[in-house]
């Protein structure tokens, strides 16, 4: 009889015999019998049945109660099917192929065996094809669902994710788009299936529908768990978003702009900078200072100089924070990024929360050196961010001091140059006695924009001579380079504009004090603004490079004055 009988447990709970269905009643009896048939053909001791039976808390007679379940299940199956074991226990005489469960492992063994993708596909289909629903349909059994369904379950999403895998690499990937949502919809949070749904729908050529799968299963993730999208998921993203792009050896953008072959000094920053770079292997530096003061000379010397650490990609976007033009929105910047790595623009997402996402894709796992020039603030740069380890070289008037804060950004406040570095940068471009070029290079507050327009001038003149009179005369008007690109004049007017009404009022109100006196009290009385609005409005202009606590540069205060007395308010 035992050859004749049939155990289905991989959906509703079924035996059939040769003559049809027989009946076992639900409850404990199925439980007993259920593990009998798992046990597959090894006998149980009594014991560990009354443990399947009642996981909670056994009945004080438990073996006599199973005693009783066994002989109603001799007088249904065959009283030679349901063996007492001479060495104790009880096991039931039937072919491992007469139960699906035990059928499915088999044909799960045989595929991991095979060498041959066909045979093993088909193997696979014919164990899943076993599957009628949830197994033990119907049987409520605490045993079952803590320690033999979860396990079941895996073995089934493995076995399902390798045959999609071998459909996939044969092929018209577009047929199982639809099982792939069926399964995603009834399993959201197993990453296997999205990265499986997200191939398919890449490979059928739907690229706009993959990457929008995958902004689902992101925030989906996040919503749900709290968590980021695996790394797969990730490279994933980056390869949709990359599809049509020259492979990655040959598309490694190199942005960074021309290096001054007339650099002078910074010995100290650089070795400074060197030295962060050293201690963190990467990291957020942030450079800022007045106009004019060579911050991005000076970040592209030192990009230029740590380039071979960042093998794969080299970046440079003015973000325009001060200039002619409004500063570039985050959005619109990270659009930029991602064309010069390669995306489609029909790619690239269009919110702007998806796009720094795509960026952040775009880099990850890559050796990527940022350079963002001319921030306006931190907000302006840190959604351009990259997520992974990666060397950031932020430049701003402004000190950027979220982004130390939030961000952990290194900030280096570019400083004047000295006196002696500031008369080798004029001795390398004009003739002229030490003491005439000291002189010069005082004048021009050892400002590295005043200097060099001040050389160019001295070069049209003849000698420094003229210049010297030209800038005691009338300093802003002398340092005017017809560019308003290089023009000391308009690059400090960009900084004020970029002023509140209470930091401008009292700007103006330091440019009237008389030369190298700074009386906070006197220019917040004349600003008309409290103490405590003072306070803030100078600290604003600290922020932004106009002032220092000693006080105001001359060329700065130059034009204050010139504000001042003009009676501009804004």
């Amino acid at each position: 009889m035992s050859r004749q009988l049939c155990f289905r447990l991989l959906g509703p709970w079924e035996v059939a015999g040769a003559d049809g269905p027989v009946h076992v009643p639900a409850g404990r009896l199925r439980t007993l019998l259920t593990a009998l048939v798992l046990a597959a053909g090894e006998p149980v001791g009594l014991d560990r049945l009354a443990d399947q039976v009642w996981p909670a808390a056994a009945p004080h007679r438990a073996r006599k109660t199973l005693h009783t379940y066994l002989g109603r299940l001799r007088k249904l199956l065959g009283p030679e099917l349901v063996r007492t074991h001479p060495g104790g226990g009880y096991l039931l005489d039937v072919a491992p192929d007469a139960v699906d469960v035990h059928r499915f492992h088999a044909l799960l063994r045989r595929a991991d065996r095979t060498d041959t993708a066909q045979v093993e596909l088909d193997l696979l289909c014919e164990a899943l094809a076993l599957w009628r629903g949830r197994p033990f349909a119907e049987l409520n059994s605490t045993w079952l669902d803590r320690d033999v369904l979860p396990s079941l379950t895996e073995n089934w999403f493995a076995a399902t994710g390798r045959r999609i895998d071998l459909e996939l690499a044969t092929g018209r990937p577009e047929r199982l788009i639809a099982e792939l949502r069926d399964l995603t919809g009834h399993h959201p949070t197993r990453e296997s299936l999205w990265l499986r749904l997200i191939t398919a729908q890449h490979r059928a050529g739907r690229r706009a529908e993959a990457l929008g799968t995958f902004q689902h299963v992101r925030t989906l993730l996040s919503d749900e768990l709290g968590i980021d999208p695996s790394e797969q998921l990730v490279a994933l993203q980056r390869e949709i978003l990359l599809d049509g792009a020259p492979p990655v050896r040959e598309h490694c953008p190199r942005q960074l702009p021309h290096d001054v072959t007339t650099f002078t000094s910074r010995h100290a920053e650089l070795a400074e900078l060197d030295g962060v770079l050293t201690r963190l292997g990467s990291a957020i530096v942030s450079l800022d200072g007045p106009p004019g003061v060579g911050k991005t000379t000076l970040a592209v010397r030192w990009a230029h100089r740590v380039a071979a650490r960042c093998p794969d990609v080299q970046l440079h976007l003015d973000l325009r924070g001060y200039g002619p033009e409004p500063p570039i929105p985050p959005a619109m910047a990270a659009a930029t990024l991602l064309r010069a790595l390669g995306v489609h623009s029909e790619l690239i997402p269009h919110a702007a929360e998806e796009r720094f996402a795509a960026l952040r894709t775009a880099l990850a796992g890559r050796h990527a050196l940022l350079l963002l020039d001319n921030a306006r603030d931190a907000e302006q740069v840190r959604p351009l961010l990259p997520g992974t380890a990666a060397l950031v070289v932020v430049t701003s008037r402004d000190q950027l001091r979220g982004l130390s804060v939030r961000d952990g950004a290194y900030r280096m406040t570019v400083p004047h140059l000295s006196a002696s570095c500031a008369v080798e940068l004029l001795a390398a471009r004009v003739p002229g006695a030490p003491a005439d070029l000291a002189r010069l290079a005082a004048l021009c507050d050892h400002l590295p924009l005043a200097l060099v327009i001040a050389a160019e001038r001295v070069q049209r003149a003849g000698g420094v001579g003229a210049v010297l009179a030209a800038l005691t005369r009338a300093p802003l008007d002398t340092l005017d380079s017809g560019d308003a690109n290089t023009s000391l004049r308009v690059a400090l007017s960009w900084s004020y504009e970029a002023l509140g009404p209470d930091a401008a009022a009292l700007f103006r109100a330091l440019g009237g004090l008389p030369a190298g006196l700074v009386d906070l009290d006197a220019a917040a009385a004349h600003a008309d603004l409290s103490p405590a609005r003072a306070a803030a409005a100078f600290d604003r202009l600290t922020a932004a490079n106009l002032v220092t606590r000693q006080g105001m540069h001359d060329l700065v205060r130059h034009w204050a004055g010139e504000l001042a007395a003009s009676g501009v308010l804004a």
